[in-house]
């Protein structure tokens, strides 16, 4: 199966939350909204103040705030941020040449590297503004629309 680790899930629910306040929130707030320990929230946000993707103040009132408006900050951003670079495949990335020792035998190169492709560009065409303007589960699942 391939799917995302918790921490992309944790860092999509805190920049959506910054996102939807559209304030400077605390690490213990975010914690606090969704449940989660304030630990685990401090290091995704320290990997995304280091992708410049938020920002921090300091101060009785600090915490983070987006480092650009909703609408700029895609997916691809966030995730990239946590996990490094999507890659479907070791050969998919296009940096592995001379390391894969199939390559010369693969016949599954070059697809895996259009799909990688595609995936990243499904990954970059959705924005925080997306994800906040989003229909919500429970109205999805009341039109019958997903479970």
């Amino acid at each position: 199966m391939l799917k995302l680790n918790r921490i992309v899930d944790y860092g999509i629910l805190v920049m959506t939350e910054i996102a939807r306040r559209n304030a400077c929130v605390s690490t213990t707030e975010l914690a606090a909204t969704y449940g989660v320990s304030s630990t685990i929230v401090a290091k995704v946000l320290k990997r995304l103040a280091r992708a410049g993707l938020v920002t921090s103040e300091r101060g009785s009132r600090g915490g983070y705030r987006l480092a650009r408006p909703a609408g700029e900050v895609t997916l691809r951003a966030i995730v990239t941020a946590l996990e490094g670079p999507i890659s479907l495949t070791f050969c998919s990335s296009g940096t592995s040449s001379g390391r894969c020792r199939t390559r010369p035998f693969c016949v599954a190169t070059d697809a895996m590297r259009r799909l990688n492709h595609l995936v990243n560009g499904a990954f970059e065409a959705v924005s925080l503004e997306d994800l906040l303007h989003a229909p919500a589960h429970s109205e999805l699942v009341a039109e019958g629309a997903a479970p």
